[in-house]
């Protein structure tokens, strides 16, 4: 006697598509906590300004204004918090109210954050952070470490891909920042945006102001 069995295999369903402003949420997300990742590795700011989150991407999904929670669940990031010192508040005032304006706008090409140690010359680095940010036909932003021009920056149009994004700009960073020497306790910031050559000239997000003509920061 012969027996057979069989079972019925359910489809695996595709990855839930992201609107184009999910996806510069997203995006804006993953900058924040990237910066936060090497504001933490770098001690830019003391401890205390800093805590332990997790990361949710689906909570976009489900229309949540805060993709974060305090459980197990999600993407353990380090990321800064207000209202504990000023410095760590202006840094953070910078991306939510500046950087974020020129995200959705589809007009940021690039991000640099600096370090000088020297406030009569900011533009002599001694270390600098460069992202670099592209836009797809559809409007989906995307986000890169670097500034490569050869290297395709990947729109994140769905949360499994902001998931992969996330988890190898967390892997550059340790890398980056694991033979770096210790920066002296006295440090500045300072962070510049590149424009798309389809920025209007007169584009000025808040808080920043524009350096065409100032002494190009180097390292």
């Amino acid at each position: 006697t012969v027996m057979t069995s069989s079972s019925k295999l359910d489809p695996i369903p595709e990855p839930k598509t992201l609107t184009k402003a999910e996806s510069m949420k997203l995006v804006h997300h993953l900058l924040v906590m990237s910066l936060g990742c090497i504001a933490y590795l770098r001690d830019f700011f003391a401890e205390d300004n800093f805590v332990v989150r997790r990361l949710i991407p689906e909570r976009l999904l489900e229309h949540e204004t805060n993709l974060y929670t305090s459980s197990k669940s999600g993407l353990k990031v380090t990321t800064l918090v207000k209202g504990i010192s000023k410095e760590a508040d202006k840094f953070l005032d910078w991306l939510d109210h500046g950087v974020l304006c020129c995200l959705k706008s589809g007009f940021l090409k690039g991000l640099s954050l600096g370090i000088f140690t020297d406030p009569q010359r900011p533009e002599k680095l001694v270390e600098c952070y460069v992202f670099s940010f592209a836009y797809d036909e559809n409007g989906y932003a995307g986000i890169r470490v670097g500034s490569d021009a050869e290297d395709r920056v990947a729109p994140v149009s769905t949360v499994l891909e902001a998931r992969d994004t996330f988890q190898q700009l967390m892997r550059r960073f340790i890398i980056l920042t694991q033979s770096l020497d210790l920066l002296p306790s006295k440090k500045y910031l300072s962070m510049r945006l590149i424009y798309s050559d389809s920025c209007p000239s007169d584009f000025q997000p808040h808080l920043f102001r524009d350096c065409t003509f100032d002494t190009p920061a180097t390292v």
